[in-house]
């Protein structure tokens, strides 16, 4: 997870999915990222989580179009720089 404070002092938590295997990436990298989203978002309200950034990846955000989704985005535009430099041996 991801802390970052919003405009008005609340914290934002935004979940992060867990990097990929070595196995996985060789296999089938797309099917594993969504996997990996799907495991992390499993035990939470989607409705409350509109995105989320996969490690060692990019940002993923859903909506009920592309409008929405794009509004989503945003956000995890902005906390993507808080996130930890991954490192070469934990993303390859």
């Amino acid at each position: 997870m991801v802390q970052s404070l919003k405009a008005d002092g609340r914290r934002l938590t935004t979940p992060v999915t867990r990097p990929l295997t070595p196995a996985e990436v060789a296999d089938d990298d797309a099917s594993a990222t969504g996997r990996a989203i799907g495991e992390r978002l499993a035990d939470l309200d989607p409705g409350g989580v509109p995105g989320v950034p996969a490690a060692c990846h990019g940002r993923f955000a859903g909506g009920a179009d592309v409008a929405d989704s794009m509004r989503h985005a945003a956000p995890l535009a902005a906390v993507s720089p808080a996130l930890p430099a991954p490192s070469v041996n934990l993303c390859r």
